[in-house]
């Protein structure tokens, strides 16, 4: 679990100094790349001074941002920038820091989880309790809206790979997808083994480790009722899709409901990595909680092929039979921006 940046950019006057009411609440998932960074990418091209008003550290910055932009909702202007009083923005710099709080808490849950998944467990379970069931419960509420969110996803990526060559180049043009060449490389592994028979032996390596899935039974959850914003934004997400597949719509339309659909996505695998890791410090070393959690540890052994190894004493060899395929993917551009309406009325 990496901890991320919320950060509170404002817009200043460059005649007065004043500061506008225009504010950009997001995030940076990784501190490796921090919020200085992300106004200088802001501050390019922009007509209007910067500044960095306030930055929170936190763990699942994700869900820290979609409760601000969800808070906040009447106040947006576009995207991701909000017209906030000081009052207004006071109170949500508080917020995240109050959320931060709660989130490092967490921290320990998470380590703890990690140093039990390396324990043998032991053949029985233990009795389910109060707080197994709050938190099986969590767990079902966020996975019950992770497959909504998922669903909504794979209809959006199987538009990106539907469009016409005159949208892909107008999105492309927008920088709304991007083209991600990649390549794929293959060892074909029998052939080398029928022509250098007993080679492979030195270089397989066995690794010897403790494993096993933590099952969850869900419960029965009403995703209207546990999140009715989710459900009425996955109506309008399905409308829009429908919409570009109609030709009534432009595909950009649905890139800025993709972008708050990333939200939710961020903020939900939170709360259900949360109720995961809960689970599973109170299953402890043993195989489980009766009707709600199985989860068996045991002593595994795989043996791997250190290709690696190979390649650097026999690189000729190990060359022969290897592929290469240069393939190419669309990707959504998280950081783009569309084009904006008159600088009067939005920021950009």
């Amino acid at each position: 679990m990496k901890i991320g940046e919320v950060y509170f950019i404002r817009e200043r006057d460059r005649l007065d100094g004043a500061n506008s009411q225009n504010v950009k609440i997001g995030i940076v998932k990784d501190v490796a790349r921090d919020s200085q960074e992300r106004l200088k990418d802001h501050q390019t091209g922009n007509p209007r001074d910067l500044e960095l008003h306030h930055v929170t550290q936190t763990p699942g910055p994700h869900r820290v941002e979609t409760f601000l932009h969800q808070k906040f909702g009447p106040n947006r202007v576009r995207s991701e920038w909000f017209r906030l009083s000081d009052e207004e923005l006071e109170f949500a710099v508080q917020t995240a820091e109050r959320m931060a709080a709660e989130a490092f808490i967490q921290f320990q849950f998470f380590a703890r989880a990690e140093e039990l998944k390396k324990v043998v467990s032991s053949p029985e379970k233990i009795a389910p309790s109060e707080e197994s069931t709050r938190w099986i419960i969590e767990w079902s509420k966020a996975t019950a809206a992770l497959k909504i969110c998922k669903q909504m996803s794979d209809n959006y990526k199987d538009l990106t790979k539907q469009l016409t060559p005159d949208d892909r180049e107008q999105v492309e043009l927008e920088e709304l997808v991007v083209t991600e060449w990649y390549t794929k490389k293959k060892f074909d592994k029998g052939k080398f083994v029928e022509k250098y028979p007993g080679l492979l032996e030195k270089y397989n390596v066995v690794d010897v480790t403790v494993g096993g899935n933590c099952v969850k039974k869900s419960h029965d959850v009403d995703l209207a009722e546990v999140d009715r914003d989710l459900t009425v934004f996955s109506l309008s997400f399905q409308d829009s899709c429908d919409q570009v597949k109609r030709g009534e719509a432009v595909f950009g339309d649905l890139f800025d409901l993709h972008q708050i659909l990333e939200r939710f996505i961020g903020s939900y695998t939170w709360d259900e990595e949360v109720a995961d890791a809960h689970l599973r410090v109170i299953c402890g070393s043993s195989a489980g909680i009766d009707g709600q959690v199985t989860w068996n540890r045991t002593t595994r052994e795989r043996t791997t092929l250190d290709e690696e190894w190979l390649e650097s004493d026999h690189p000729e060899k190990y060359r022969e039979f290897v592929t290469t395929e240069t393939l190419s993917r669309l990707k959504t551009n998280r950081r783009a921006r569309r084009a904006a309406p008159p600088a009067s009325q939005h920021p950009s």
